[in-house]
């Protein structure tokens, strides 16, 4: 399930759940089920590839563990079962801990570039990664140039790659500023 925690803390009051409960609950029906959805289709996607080149179990485990985690669903562990309770803490633990292991998934593939499905999966992954951050700064360097934008280029600055417009700061990394900074 999602970490949807601040639909859960909405349930708890009791004018809420007695007046809008319902909708909360199948709006994050909605949601996971159009998560899940997304997340087989692109399995399925990829797995096409991998099918054609009789890749083994191993290749389609490590296809479904990339898209996991670069969707923000990694596995806890043996963590999984105080799962809330790191809800609560560190908002949503999956998401984090799937941002954190996200670099270390790219340097994963590198024994496997000898055999064609190791070099398939690692160039789905480069491209799913580096196209985010293609994207981002894309974006960012396009409202610096029509001059929409300021934006800060010094890697060591906390605002590093982010937007302002006035006084306002604009953040479209999605949590993933840092590894952009590694990278920097």
């Amino acid at each position: 399930e999602e970490a949807f925690f601040g639909a859960g803390l909405a349930q708890r009051i009791p004018i809420v759940k007695q007046t809008v409960g319902k909708g909360l609950e199948i709006s994050e029906r909605v949601a996971v089920t159009y998560l899940n959805k997304l997340r087989f289709e692109t399995f399925k996607a990829h797995a096409s590839e991998l099918k054609r080149m009789n890749a083994d179990y191993a290749a389609f485990k490590e296809l479904a563990e990339n898209i996991n985690i670069l969707s923000g669903r990694a596995t806890l562990g043996r963590m999984q079962g105080i799962a809330p309770v790191l809800n609560g803490i560190f908002f949503a633990a999956r998401l984090n801990w799937a941002r954190a292991q996200t670099p270390f998934r790219i340097l994963r593939q590198v024994p496997n570039l000898d055999t064609e499905e190791g070099r398939l999966l690692a160039k789905m992954l480069a491209r799913d990664v580096f196209g985010m951050y293609a994207g981002i700064l894309g974006m960012v360097g396009l409202a610096s140039a029509a001059g929409i934008a300021a934006v800060e280029l010094d890697p060591r600055s906390s605002d590093f790659g982010k937007m302002q417009v006035g006084t306002v700061r604009v953040d479209p990394w999605a949590g993933q500023q840092q590894f952009a900074v590694l990278m920097a």
